[in-house]
């Protein structure tokens, strides 16, 4: 392996200078991690203004650095690839500087006339050893420092809107992967344009991925609910003009906090989108037509790389993602987790998971109101599970709860 790649650390250093999501990493780095002076200047300008104001850009480090030192920043910058890929870099840029403290400790021991394969070997170990304990304590400290500010700093939750699925989740946590289960027919986009709907109206940002309808389509929904009108409406064409006017002011309002996206497709892309606006709430409609650009076997590996990736998105940007998902047909009665159709990774990954059940969909039977909706909470990493009863109102694609 060569021991520095001038590609990689301007790919390194245009990745933190581009991508704010990332901006933290700059933390895992030391200066001899690079191996270029001009680089190692740069990265300590960087790395000092996020240490005293715990953030950095272009024009705080331009304005920070040499006056020479543009043409490089557009180097770096122009060399951004993409958020993915940065950890793959960053592995790349340790492997680099490793070798060349090996390389230095070797022309030291041939130096002063002590090159052996004891004396190699020993070498090779402290760097093992040192590789180790420096990724171990800075992962530790870091750790700690999050704890310590996590319990001194109240937790801010999103809401579903929907008093009693609120109370029994809590609260949705930041960074954390959201699947709603449901046969088909039952609701589900509904469901998830509702609560979108209830997140945009307290102020949040919200972009949802409708793979399966267009944009219109969730736009029609979305708008039926925020305006309490009827759906059908929009499918005739006969809304009035204040209703008209109303959307048009609201659409002009949406434009940075409402993104509805009907052209993305496989999850990296997916996954880029949301590391580039951290949405408060992240809306996939639905797993099983997700793309990758990866190739699996057979569509249970497919679902779970998709809800690894997810997961780890959420993660990393801090974004509650709820990732819808068909449930398999079988049965007329309530569905369980193990009705997730590929379910393992969605099983495993997912932090909060809500299943629909409406009995009239399945059993036809004139006597079970067809609205009523069993809204199933089958697993919360963070407190109770249980049962909300819902009322769908197929006039208006819009969710209530029913209280006795």
């Amino acid at each position: 392996m060569k021991s520095f790649d001038i590609d990689v650390e301007k790919t390194i250093l245009g990745d933190l200078l581009t991508f704010d999501s990332i901006r933290r990493e700059i933390l895992a780095f030391e200066e001899q991690d690079f191996a270029f002076d001009d680089h190692k200047n740069l990265f300590l300008v960087m790395k000092n203004l996020y240490n005293k104001d715990g953030n950095f850009d272009y024009l705080s480090v331009s304005a920070n650095s040499k006056s020479d030192v543009k043409q490089l920043l557009a180097d770096c910058i122009s060399c951004a690839i993409t958020v993915t890929t940065f950890s793959e870099h960053k592995k790349l840029l340790k492997e680099m500087a490793s070798v060349r403290r090996l390389e230095n400790g070797i022309e030291k021991l041939r130096y002063n006339g002590s090159l052996s394969l004891v004396e190699l070997e020993n070498l090779l170990n402290n760097e093992r050893l040192e590789k180790l304990c420096n990724d171990f304590k800075k992962q530790n400290c870091e750790n700690a420092a999050n704890f310590v500010t996590s319990v001194v700093k109240k937790e801010e939750l999103l809401k579903t809107g929907f008093s009693g699925l609120d109370y029994t989740l809590g609260g949705l946590r930041k960074g954390t992967l959201f699947t709603v289960g449901a046969r088909p027919s039952v609701g589900k986009t509904s469901f998830a344009v509702n609560i979108a709907n209830n997140v945009y109206s307290s102020g949040k940002k919200v972009m949802f991925f409708s793979l399966e309808m267009s944009s219109n389509m969730i736009y029609e929904r979305f708008f039926a609910n925020y305006f309490n009108v009827d759906y059908s409406k929009f499918i005739r064409k006969e809304l009035e003009l204040e209703t008209l006017k109303k959307i048009g002011d609201t659409l002009n309002e949406t434009k940075e906090r409402l993104f509805i996206l009907d052209d993305i497709y496989n999850v990296e892309n997916i996954c880029n989108a949301i590391m580039e606006e951290k949405p408060d709430l992240a809306v996939i409609d639905f797993v099983q037509i997700i793309s990758t650009t990866q190739k699996f076997s057979d569509m249970r590996l497919k679902i779970d790389y998709i809800s690894y990736m997810l997961k780890r998105t959420a993660k990393t940007t801090g974004t509650v993602i709820m990732v819808l998902s068909q449930l398999s047909r079988s049965g007329k009665e309530a569905p369980t987790m193990s009705d997730l159709k590929e379910s393992g990774g969605l099983e495993q990954d997912g932090d909060y998971i809500v299943l629909l059940h409406r009995p009239y969909v399945l059993k036809k039977d004139v006597e079970i109101p067809p609205g009523k909706t069993e809204v199933l909470v089958d697993k919360n990493k963070f407190g109770r599970t249980g049962k909300i009863d819902m009322l769908f109102d197929l006039d208006r694609q819009s969710f209530s709860e029913i209280y006795d």
